[in-house]
């Protein structure tokens, strides 16, 4: 059989942000396959033969970045709860793939799943049965009884599976309930049997779950060190925990969570512990823009949970001001799903208004959102990404307006996105 060769694409005439730095290089960007094999600088593209190439792409000047990644993501929570609790696994599906292809329509070439897909998801993508942003899936969030995440009745049990035993119940491929130390690290190991590449558990209340309260400290230290050793273990990976007050999150970090998933309501001594232990803070604001502008309608769809939102109405502005204040790793991450993907884009602006500056933003979204996927060690099977450099995945936005001077543009990916690449193959063109 003959031995196809691997497509060659040439950007040229672009300004490069590297995913690093300000500092915008005026060249070209070769890419071989799924890898950027070389960028040049200035004029020197003049000397490539264009008949080398597949396809060559005239960027006109503009700014091209790193794919977009978001840390927190839900593609598969992907329609109202409560519509959800009564649909079957292939039409959740069917609208996972709908979340997803609008998810890389708004330039995010790589996600990590914050709960709700596992490895088969990320096989699609990658062999392109679906179109989406590279999946680093964490499987089934866990959850204590009564905690996040358990949407089970109080008066009954509605398992898709059928497992009704009191130790473990799953939900929908999201979540598992789970009780005790040898419940929690059976569940943790059939996670990474389905693929995840980090572990996420639910530590505090939330908002979407009516039942627990968001000052509520989840799951005993034995149960959440149960769950950090056999990610150890199994992978060298992390434990990334929903957690958003001062209890909770330091009650995560003492047993060796290494990851904060909100963390909007800690208080400055703690936030100073995340920066002293290495802690990444994955702290999001899209999200509740969108509830609290009719986005709760749309979901949730239950008078507690809006109740509970509310609570953090004028408070989000101290999660910013003392992530910046402690330098403390935070990446870039929205929490939107279902409808409220709609909203996702809205976290570059906001973050705008809370402090962070242009090249802050770009930097998150960017390289610091892939050194925190790149906390899962050898869970990760890719070559480097989020940043524009020889031998990196092939991850590459042509912006129309300069998000280095205005980050707020990416709010409107439909005009601001010219061209959308993911591994080298193109999935928007509209230059």
């Amino acid at each position: 059989m003959a031995v196809v060769p691997e497509r060659r694409v040439l950007i040229k005439n672009v300004r490069i942000f590297n995913g690093v730095d300000a500092n915008l290089l005026h060249g070209s960007i070769v890419i071989q396959g799924a890898v950027i094999s070389k960028i040049l600088q200035g004029a020197s593209v003049e000397e490539l033969n264009h008949n080398d190439f597949s396809q060559v792409i005239d960027g006109g000047g503009r700014v091209a970045s790193p794919g977009f990644i978001d840390i927190h993501s839900h593609p598969m929570l992907c329609m109202p709860i409560p519509e959800f609790m009564q649909s079957s696994q292939w039409t959740i599906a069917l609208y996972g793939a709908k979340a997803l292809k609008t998810i890389l329509s708004h330039g995010f070439t790589t996600i990590r799943d914050a709960g709700g897909s596992d490895g088969s998801i990320s096989k699609a993508v990658d062999e392109g049965l679906v179109e989406g942003p590279r999946v680093f899936p964490s499987a089934k969030i866990l959850s204590q009884t009564c905690g996040h995440v358990d949407f089970f009745p109080p008066n009954g049990v509605d398992s898709d599976n059928g497992c009704h035993c009191a130790k473990m119940k799953h939900l929908k491929g999201i979540a598992s309930v789970v009780d005790g130390v040898d419940a929690v690290r059976l569940a943790v190991r059939e996670n990474f049997k389905h693929g995840a590449t980090q572990i996420k558990i639910c530590t505090s209340g939330g908002v979407a779950s009516p039942l627990d309260p968001i000052h509520a400290v989840q799951f005993s230290p034995e149960e959440i060190r149960a769950a950090v050793l056999e990610a150890e273990h199994f992978g060298e990976t992390y434990v990334m925990a929903h957690s958003y007050t001062t209890a909770s999150v330091r009650h995560s970090i003492e047993n060796g969570v290494k990851c904060i998933e909100h963390g909007h309501l800690i208080d400055d001594e703690t936030a100073k512990m995340c920066a002293e232990k290495n802690v990444v803070v994955s702290t999001q604001f899209a999200i509740f823009d969108a509830l609290f502008t009719g986005g709760m309608d749309k979901t949730i769809q239950n008078k507690v949970s809006l109740e509970k939102a509310m609570t953090f109405k004028g408070k989000l502005d101290s999660i910013a001001s003392l992530i910046r204040k402690y330098n403390i790793k935070t990446g870039f991450g929205t929490d939107c799903f279902g409808e409220m993907l709609e909203n996702q884009c809205n976290e570059f602006p906001i973050r705008q208004k809370f402090g962070f500056s242009n090249l802050q933003i770009m930097v998150q979204a960017t390289s610091e959102s892939a050194s925190i996927i790149e906390m899962c060690n050898k869970r990760n099977s890719y070559k480097k990404f989020g940043v524009i450099e020889e031998g990196a995945l092939a991850d590459i936005l042509l912006h129309e307006e300069n998000p280095l001077d205005d980050v707020s543009v990416l709010a409107s990916p439909d005009t601001q996105l010219r061209l959308i690449m993911r591994d080298g193959m193109i999935f928007k063109n509209n230059l």
